[in-house]
């Protein structure tokens, strides 16, 4: 028992000795480069652009608001190699995603995004969780984010695929619920039906 704290203790503190967690809650910024598996959390504040590398974590919770170039929001993220973006609110220009770069979108303000992958064979890397009723026309996604609030994004990809198989889109999860409740219920009413 006592070798196993040791070595969890020894664990724990050489994670942190190699990576490093930046907090933003106000302020501005020019550019930030986040890279060698460090974590960017950002609740507040904006920034030019954020850079994420080399297996980075970047966590938007919030921006100043709304997008004002040099003084508010966010201008520019870039997200490449393995790094992860969890986006989930405040105002964001301009979203780049390529490599093999994940990019979870769960709200707030998002002008343009260019997902460019080059091989149709390496796709999907950006999920966007909203409500049903979703369109996508002219290059503009549009809908609606879990929360109700609006969102209208121009969507292009410099790659090989095509737009929309950049994307992953993925209905709130109360009706994914239902659709798998309807299933159950369907399956009983069939195995009832052959009894």
């Amino acid at each position: 028992m006592r070798a196993s704290i040791i070595i969890l203790i020894m664990a724990v503190s050489s994670v942190s000795v190699f990576a490093a967690t930046q907090i933003v809650t106000d302020g501005y910024f020019s550019s930030i480069t986040i890279d060698n598996n460090d974590t960017l959390l950002m609740t507040g504040g904006g920034g030019g652009s954020i850079w994420g590398r080399d297996n980075s974590i970047i966590d938007i919770r919030g921006t100043s608001w709304p997008y004002v170039w040099g003084e508010s929001g966010i201008d520019q993220i870039v997200m490449n190699d393995n790094s992860q973006l969890y986006f989930s609110g405040g105002s964001l220009r301009y979203l780049g995603a390529t490599g093999n770069a994940t990019v979870i979108l769960t709200g707030g303000w998002i002008k343009e995004i260019n997902a460019y992958y080059p091989a149709p064979g390496d796709l999907n890397h950006i999920t966007i969780y909203c409500q049903p009723g979703w369109t996508y026309e002219d290059y503009y996604l549009s809908g609606l984010w879990l929360d109700g609030s609006a969102f209208n994004i121009k969507i292009y990809s410099q790659g090989a695929s095509g737009i929309l198989d950049n994307l992953t889109i993925i209905p709130e999860p109360a009706t994914l619920m239902l659709f798998g409740l309807g299933g159950v219920v369907m399956r009983r009413k069939r195995n009832r039906t052959h009894s």
